[in-house]
C-alpha cells in the first residue's frame, strides 16, 4: 500500500484557521441566544437548568419507578420543572415531553441516581469531550495524513464551534454524534461486532442512523460481513426486550409523542412549501440512493465506504424535521466537511454546486464572529442573535450539493485502509 501523502503546512494551516474562525465567535454569541430564548420562554422561576437532556432523564427516572414515561403528568412536571409551569396544549414552542424509544432509560438509568442539580453542572464536562474526541475519529478516518497535533487542535477547537456551543452538552445529538463516529471507524477496520453494537445504541435517536443503518447491512450483506449484523442485532434486541419489560406499550405511545415533532418540517419543505418541497426532498434522496449505488458500494476503492458514510450523514440532516434552534445536528456534518475542504479551499470552483458549496462554507465560518462584532458594538439585537443559527441551518444543502458532484474515484484524498471483510 503506498504510503499516506503528506499535507502541505499551507494546508494544514487553512484547516487549523477554519477552525479556529469557527470557534471564534462562539461563546460570546451563546450570550445572545440565550438572553433571546429567556425572553421568548419567559421562564417563571424555574427550578432546573434548559436543556434536551432533562425530559429524558426525568422520564427514564419515572419509569424506573414504575411510571409510564410518555403519560400526560409526566410531561406536565417536567413543564413545571423547566419553564415553572405547564404549558398550554396549543404552545409552537418545546414542550418537553418524552418523545424518544424507551430503550433511552437503559442508557441513562445510571444517570438517574445523581440528583439534577449535581448532573446538570456536569454534562458540558461530559459533551465537550465526546464532541472532541467524535472530531478527533472522523479526523483518523477522514484526514490521517494530517499530524497528531493538529488533528488534537482541531479537535479541540471544533469544542466551541457554535453547533457544539448550542447544545453545551445537554443535547443526545452530542453523544450520538460520538457513538457514530465510533461505529464507522470500527466498521472501516473491522472490527465489524463492536460496530454493530455502537451502532444499535445510536438507535435512540432513530432519525439520525437509518440511513447510515441501511448502508452498513447492505455492505455486510454484500461482504458477509455477518459479525457486525449479528452485533447490531443482538444489541438491538436485549435493548428493545429490557425496554418492553419496563414499559410494555411503549411503542405506541412513543409513535403518539412523536406527533409533536409534526410541527417541525424538513429543510426542503421549509424553504420552498408543501409541495414544491415534498419533491425537492424526494429527488435529494433519490440523488442520494443514486451515489451510494454507483460511487459508495464499490468496495474495491478505498474512498467509497468514507464518502457514503459522509454522504448519508449530510443527507440525513438535510431530510429530517427540523429548526434553526436545532443546529446542533450539523455535528454531524464533520465527515463532509474534512472530506471537502481542502479541495473548497485549495481549488478553484469546480461548477455551481461546488461554488454555492464555497459560499456556504464561507458564511458558516464567518458569521458568528461577525455577529460578536455586531453585537458588541449596536448591543443585543434578534438579528445578531438568529443569523448564525439560520445560516447553518442552511449550511446542510449546500454541502449536500458539493457531496453530489464530489467524485471520490477521480479525487485526491488521503491514503486510507481500506474496508476490511471480518
Amino acid at each position: 500500500m503506498p504510503a499516506s501523502p503528506v499535507l502541505s503546512p499551507r494546508l494544514r494551516l487553512l484547516v487549523v484557521i477554519v477552525f479556529a474562525l469557527l470557534a471564534s465567535g462562539s461563546f460570546y454569541e451563546e450570550h445572545f441566544v440565550g438572553e433571546f430564548a429567556q425572553k421568548a420562554i419567559q421562564w417563571q422561576h424555574p427550578g432546573v437548568g434548559g436543556g434536551d437532556l432533562y425530559s429524558p432523564w426525568f422520564a427514564a427516572k419515572a419509569a424506573l419507578h414504575g411510571v409510564d414515561p410518555y403519560s400526560a403528568p409526566v410531561t406536565r412536571q417536567i413543564q413545571i420543572d423547566v419553564y415553572g409551569h405547564p404549558l398550554p396544549a396549543e404552545t409552537t414552542w418545546s414542550k418537553f415531553s418524552f418523545i424518544y424509544p424507551a430503550h433511552i432509560i437503559l442508557v441513562l438509568a445510571p444517570l438517574t441516581l445523581v440528583p439534577w442539580h449535581i448532573l446538570y453542572p456536569l454534562f458540558p464536562w461530559i459533551g465537550f469531550p465526546c464532541v472532541a474526541l467524535g472530531t478527533f475519529l472522523w479526523l483518523r478516518l477522514y484526514q490521517p495524513a494530517l499530524n497528531l497535533q493538529t488533528q488534537l487542535l482541531v479537535a479541540g477547537l471544533s469544542v466551541i464551534s457554535w453547533p457544539a456551543i448550542t447544545a453545551w452538552g445537554l443535547q443526545p445529538t452530542i453523544y450520538i454524534a460520538f457513538v457514530l463516529a465510533l461505529a464507522a471507524l470500527c466498521f472501516h477496520r473491522g472490527a465489524d461486532f463492536t460496530a454493530g453494537v455502537f451502532l444499535a445504541i445510536g438507535t435512540v435517536k432513530p432519525h439520525l442512523v437509518l440511513l447510515l443503518i441501511a448502508y452498513l447491512s447492505v455492505i455486510a450483506v454484500r461482504e458477509r460481513r455477518f459479525r457486525f449484523l449479528a452485533g447490531f442485532a443482538i444489541t438491538l434486541a436485549v435493548l428493545l426486550a429490557a425496554s418492553l419489560c419496563l414499559v410494555p406499550d411503549w411503542i405506541p405511545h412513543w409513535i403518539e409523542a412523536s406527533r409533536h415533532d409534526a410541527i417541525l418540517k424538513p429543510l426542503p419543505i421549509a424553504l420552498a412549501g408543501y409541495r414544491v418541497g415534498a419533491v425537492l426532498w424526494v429527488a435529494l434522496l433519490a440523488a442520494t440512493a443514486l451515489r451510494i449505488w454507483k460511487v459508495a458500494m464499490d468496495l474495491r476503492v478505498k474512498e467509497a465506504f468514507i464518502y457514503g458514510v459522509a454522504l448519508l450523514l449530510t443527507t440525513t440532516i438535510c431530510l429530517i424535521p427540523w429548526t434553526p434552534w436545532m443546529i446542533y445536528n450539523d455535528l454531524l456534518l464533520i465527515p463532509a466537511i474534512l472530506l471537502l475542504l481542502p479541495g473548497l479551499l485549495t481549488t478553484r470552483p469546480a461548477g455551481l454546486l461546488y461554488g454555492i458549496a464555497q459560499l456556504g462554507l464561507i458564511a458558516s465560518i464567518a458569521v458568528a464572529p461577525v455577529c460578536v462584532v455586531f453585537g458588541l458594538i449596536f448591543g443585543y439585537s434578534i438579528a445578531v442573535a438568529l443569523t448564525p443559527a439560520l445560516v447553518l441551518y442552511l449550511a446542510p444543502l449546500t454541502i449536500l450539493g458539493a457531496l453530489l458532484a464530489f467524485d471520490p474515484l477521480r479525487t485526491s484524498v488521503p491514503d486510507l485502509v481500506p474496508v476490511s471483510v471480518a
